[in-house]
């Protein structure tokens, strides 16, 4: 199916974009920077899918799943406070994409 394979290519794209610089600020060896490339690549395609197969979510509301969606599968590898951080770069990284890179652009709640 072409939107998943779509959808897998962008997952890992994304992660393989923020988890390097994540790894390094947070002295993570390249075990572990591998192991959660390859974890948070899956969790984002499951991300991304969900959303075709629904299609109801607001952007925000999808990069908020996505980011939960990193935390979920990361806190087992790196512990609950690092994986929320990285579920924060994930969704930061998220926002910037699709905003052409100024996630200012974004509505705030009122």
């Amino acid at each position: 199916d072409r939107v998943g394979e779509l959808s897998q290519a962008e997952g890992r794209i994304i992660a393989e974009r923020v988890i390097p610089p994540f790894a390094r600020d947070h002295g993570l060896d390249e075990g572990t920077a591998t192991k959660l490339i390859q974890t948070v690549a899956r969790a984002l395609f499951e991300c991304f899918i969900d959303r075709e197969l629904t299609g109801t979510a607001s952007a925000v509301a999808f990069r908020s799943d996505c980011r939960a969606a990193v935390v979920r599968v990361a806190a087992p590898i790196v512990g609950g406070d690092l994986a929320a951080t990285l579920g924060e770069a994930v969704e930061r990284d998220l926002a910037e994409r699709s905003t052409g890179g100024n996630a200012a652009d974004e509505p705030r709640p009122s």
